[in-house]
This record gives structure tokens, sequence and C-alpha cells, in this order.
């Protein structure tokens, strides 16, 4: 089975023979400039980029100009920025510039660093879905119908972890507009007061602190996608002004003018909208417009026959063989009932793979599966769990969500 690939950016030979020789389970190449790093990007797909953010010259901020750029061109390939700045204030600008996560030169280490990029390319999205049960080759039938009308949003509707994000992106592939960026945010990770802002954008001089002109994501995708997860939490405001662009095509940036907006909008919820609009929540005409073309992606206990699929996809992801499964490990994660869905399949995947590398197994059997999955369909599970773990931070500075929403 052919290894996982990183690119890594970084122009310290030194460094980058040290990650080759540390990280032998994975296929790296190495570029030493931006330029080399943005051509290979168009040339070819990584599983992971590493960046390292200051170069020969010491100073950050060209590596933290690139991140925006690098992150459109490579759309859900994660990236993770390596730094010898010791400032916090550089990590939390390198979150908010767009990189998934960040490591320092002087915290090295080889087994913290790996369950890290293990991570991070398991649960990278798909850009399809996973299956082939009849009720997920209906799922795909329906996008390939709606996606010959590319002007009209459409509304996925699951549970977490089902796969909404592997759909919302197997519809812009499908549609006119592949070609163009393909952009998603999940606003449930948004702070309320930020909507705006980070979806329309604004002007210099706007507000207290607007010191720059600043597009929207609206903007920045304009001619191709903006997925939109968690549709829910949009406030009314940002509501009323989503309405303006599917209603007549146009955005205005706060303190801007209007300018013409052309873009492919799949939004994406767990929740009942309807509920939401009773509650005053939720504005009822976009809900109306939502609900028009609305596609529903049922959770994996109901499509028992893309269990094995999923799993053999994921494995592949985490750069496992199947067979290193026995026959009665595979049995019993074919019959547990996966709550949580494609989530909890790749953080189950990821802790069976730690033991194998870092255990040295020849194989993983019954006693090596989570007590979940050897107490079958009826093993509960608390709320916050080992499969609910958000995405591991290798830093000392533990706070830096809490100052990007400040």
């Amino acid at each position: 089975m052919e290894k996982a690939t990183i690119l890594l950016v970084e122009d310290d030979s030194e460094f980058s023979q040290r990650m080759i020789r540390s990280f032998g389970s994975y296929r790296i190449t190495v570029k030493d400039n931006l330029e080399a790093a943005f051509h290979t990007l168009k040339e070819k797909a990584y599983s992971l980029v590493l960046l390292d953010l200051s170069f020969a010259s010491g100073h950050t901020l060209e590596g933290l100009k690139s991140i925006a750029p690098l992150k459109k061109l490579i759309s859900d390939t994660p990236l993770i920025v390596i730094t010898e700045d010791q400032q916090s204030s550089t990590n939390v600008e390198a979150i908010k510039r767009g990189a998934d996560n960040f490591l320092r030169k002087d915290e090295f280490n080889i087994v913290a660093w790996k369950e890290l990029f293990d991570q991070h390319i398991a649960e990278a999205k798909p850009n399809h879905l996973i299956g082939e049960s009849p009720v997920l080759l209906k799922v795909q039938r329906d996008l390939v119908q709606l996606s010959t009308d590319s002007s009209s949003p459409i509304l996925l509707i699951g549970e977490s972890g089902v796969g909404k994000a592997g759909a919302a992106r197997y519809f812009h592939n499908l549609s006119k507009r592949v070609t163009q960026p393909f952009l998603a945010i999940n606003l449930s990770l948004l702070p309320d007061l930020l909507h705006d802002t980070y979806l329309f954008g604004y002007r210099k001089g706007a507000f207290t602190g607007a010191n720059i002109d600043k597009d929207g994501v609206f903007v920045q995708a304009n001619g191709g996608t903006v997925f939109i997860e968690a549709i829910e939490v949009l406030n009314l405001r940002a509501q009323v002004k989503l309405l303006d662009i599917l209603n007549n095509g146009v955005v205005a940036p706060i303190g801007g003018k209007e300018q013409a907006l052309d873009i492919q909008l799949p939004c994406s919820t767990k929740k009942d909208l309807g509920e939401y609009v009773r509650q005053g929540s939720f504005n009822e005409e976009l809900y109306e417009i939502l609900c028009k073309r609305l596609i529903t992606i049922p959770p994996l206990r109901e499509r028992e026959e893309d269990i094995k699929g999923t799993i053999n996809y994921y494995l592949d992801r985490l750069s496992a063989r199947a067979d290193l499964l026995t026959d009665s490990a595979w049995q019993l994660l074919l019959q547990y009932s996966w709550p949580r869905n494609i989530r909890q399949v790749i953080n189950v995947l990821r802790k069976i793979c730690a033991k194998l590398d870092f255990e040295e197994l020849p194989f993983i059997d019954i006693q090596h599966l989570p007590e979940n999955i050897k107490n079958g369909k009826t093993g509960q599970i608390s709320s916050l769990d080992a499969f609910e773990q958000p995405i591991l931070v290798i830093s000392s500075d533990q706070s830096y969500l809490s100052k990007i929403q400040n």
C-alpha cells in the first residue's frame, strides 16, 4: 500500500533531512522555496503540506502571507505551519490566515508529530461520497441532477459525521465551476460576531480595527463554490445579506459598495431548520429557498453495506493494510452501529494504527479494539469521548483558539 505523501516547504536542509529520517512511514517531498512549492502543488496532490514560516531570512511575514494563497490552491488538503518563533501571536495569525495547525521546531517530538500528521491526513475531507449502498447511490444521482443548475443553493441534511462535506465537494466537482475556487466555512467554529466580517468582508475604516480592506469568503470564491456548514447558527443579520446574494447576485462588504457575485452555495445542517424558523432564529424566506433543493444523507447504521468500504478508505489514508485486521476484528467493526458515523470510524482507525506503529503489533485482533466496539451495537458512549476529541495541538500555547475569537 502506498505511503501517505507530504510536501515539506523548508529551506533548512538539515531540518529537512531530519524530517525524512524521522518519518519514514510517509513519502516526503522537499521544496526549498515558495515558487517551487506552488508549481509542485499545481501538478500533484499531497496528503499533507508542511510550511516553514521563516525561511532563511528568519522573518515570518513571507511565510504568513503565503498561507492564504496556498490554502486556496490545495483546498481541503491540511496545512500545518512550522516555526522557530517563540511568540504565540505568530501561531494565532497563522491559524487566522487558514493554517490547520502549527508546530514549533524547539518542541520536535516524533511520536506526537506523527500522531498529529496522521490525524490531519485521516480527517481531510474526501472529494466524493464513500460507499455503494442503494441509498447512497441515490444521493449521488440526486447531486448529479442538481449540479446542472449551479446558480441555486442546495441543503444537505444529516447527522454529524455522515459525509456532508464530501457531498458538497462532490457537488462542486460535478458542476461547471469545478476549476474555480471551493471554500468551506464551518459556522459552528466561528463566533457569531465574526459571521458578517468573515463571510462578506469589510472596507478600511468601517469599524474600529478595520485598518485594511478585507474581502469576505464570498468574494474570494467568486465564480466558484462556498460551502457553509452548520447554516442553522448563521446570525439573522448575515441571513438577510445571504438572501441578497441569492435573490440579487450582489454582496456588500461592511462599509463598502455592492458588487456583483456569482457563486454556487451548498449548505449543510444536522438540525431541524423548520424548528429554528418557528423559534424566530432563522429567516423563513431563506429557509424556503434552501428547502427547494434538499438532500438527506443517511447515517452509517442505515447503510451497513458502506461500512467496510469506509473503513478500507480510511485505512488507506492512514497507510495501513486491511489484512492486518483479523477476521474476528473485522466482524466486530462491521457489526458496530457507529453512532458518530464516519468521524468515529476515523478516530477508531487512528487508534488502531497507532497501536500497530508504536506497539509493533503483527496484527489487530479483538483485544486491541476500543471497548465500545467490543460491546457491539448496544455499546454506549459519552457525549464527549475519545471519538469526539478536537484536533490535537502540539504547542506550549494552548490558548490560541480563544485569542483568535477575541
